[in-house]
């Protein structure tokens, strides 16, 4: 992997994998739900990306704090979709907010 994108996104994968290690099925369904993502009206196209990077931030910044980690990790598990999980994020200062 050359391309530092390509790494955060490898990096990030090990992360969830290790942290989800026997919650294989919410892994899957975030993945499936990012799959097949179609935006609704307000929404930006990039928003997966935009997903993923929140969660990135948020799994770095929790880090180091085991209650705040797991209490991010069962959000994970228990958010009805991506979209309600997203809104627990802070958002970044460019995003558009609805």
């Amino acid at each position: 992997m050359s391309k530092p994108f390509e790494r955060r996104g490898y990096e990030l994968a090990q992360s969830l994998h290790h942290l989800f290690h026997g919650s294989e099925n919410c892994l899957r369904k975030i993945s499936q739900e990012l799959a097949s993502f179609r935006p609704l009206p307000g929404e930006e196209e990039e928003w997966p990306t935009i997903f993923l990077k929140s969660l990135e931030r948020e799994l770095r910044d929790k880090r180091e704090n085991p209650a705040a980690l797991q209490a991010l990790i069962d959000s994970l598990k228990t958010a009805a979709n991506i979209r309600e999980l997203k809104k627990s994020f802070l958002p970044f200062p460019w995003e558009k907010h609805f």
